[in-house]
């Protein structure tokens, strides 16, 4: 979670985002990856503002879960700065070390991540974005997203394309990996590739939830997004529920102008959020 920038503009949430998500994950048994290095800069599974650096991104993913076994899950979670580059249509997340003046070089691609994600011995990858442009990091090589890349009533997206998504994620995921067999991660992001993402604004008339908009509804999924009332809600209940949220809750209200929504991806397969917590609820 990264808020506070080196040499770019600060944002209100991001690591109050990742500490939030990182507790409840926490009470619904998710365990820390096991990071160790020398001043870590890892505490509670988490990096925050100046320690969230690529680098150290880098090893929290290679390092911290070099050790987990074949039929574990594990998950990311990144909230900061997103950005695209014009020239090849790429984007980016942006780690507390980036700045314009060394280009990309500072940033992290899907390419690099996936590269880090396809190192590690499990396949079973949850990897969540609430970030600008974050769409990008929805696979669809491995996989099929639910979305186009600009969500906007009456132009790329009718409310009829946006019905179908919201209730054809069987479908969907079934169709990823028919081809290729591969076990993408499952990709859960704000925005799509070519959208900004928002969060509640104290400074301005918008709503100030404490959080990006769409990590609020993401933690609010953990009590309201269990569908099938089974105890647990798997990445396509929360991504649900989050996504019907933010068109209701968001688009409605703000319009074509501000208008983003959430995207899904990933092998065909679906996985636990948020087990079913300690105390019954």
């Amino acid at each position: 979670g990264i808020s506070e920038y080196s040499v770019f503009s600060s944002l209100h949430y991001p690591t109050q985002d990742a500490t939030d998500l990182g507790k409840l994950l926490s009470e619904r048994g998710w365990q820390n990856a096991a990071y160790e290095k020398d001043s870590s800069p890892w505490e509670e599974g988490l990096l925050l503002d100046e320690n969230a650096t690529k680098e150290n991104i880098k090893d929290a993913i290679e390092k911290g879960f070099k050790d987990v076994t074949s039929d574990a899950t594990i998950l990311v979670y990144f909230s900061g700065h997103g950005t695209t580059d014009e020239s090849t249509g790429t984007c980016y997340l942006l780690p507390y070390d980036y700045s314009t003046s060394n280009g990309f070089s500072k940033a992290i691609s899907p390419a690099e991540l996936n590269s880090w994600f396809s190192a590690l011995h499990t396949k079973n990858i949850i990897f969540i974005s609430d970030s600008c442009y974050s769409g990008g990091f929805v696979s669809t090589q491995d996989s099929e997203d639910t979305m186009p890349a600009l969500y906007q009533d009456g132009a790329d997206t009718s409310l009829a394309t946006l019905s179908y998504s919201l209730t054809n994620f069987g479908s969907l995921l079934a169709k990823n990996a028919e081809t290729t067999g591969a076990l993408a991660p499952i990709a859960i992001s704000a925005a799509g590739a070519k959208e900004f993402s928002y969060e509640g604004d104290p400074d301005d008339d918008g709503p100030d939830q404490g959080h990006g908009i769409f990590t609020y509804y993401l933690l609010e999924a953990a009590q309201k997004g269990d569908s099938n009332q089974d105890g647990n809600v798997t990445c396509t209940e929360a991504y649900s529920y989050t996504a019907r949220c933010i068109n209701e809750y968001w688009n409605d209200k703000y319009g074509n102008e501000m208008s983003f929504y959430p995207h899904i991806s990933g092998g065909a397969r679906d996985l636990v959020l948020y087990c079913k917590s300690q105390d019954g609820g």
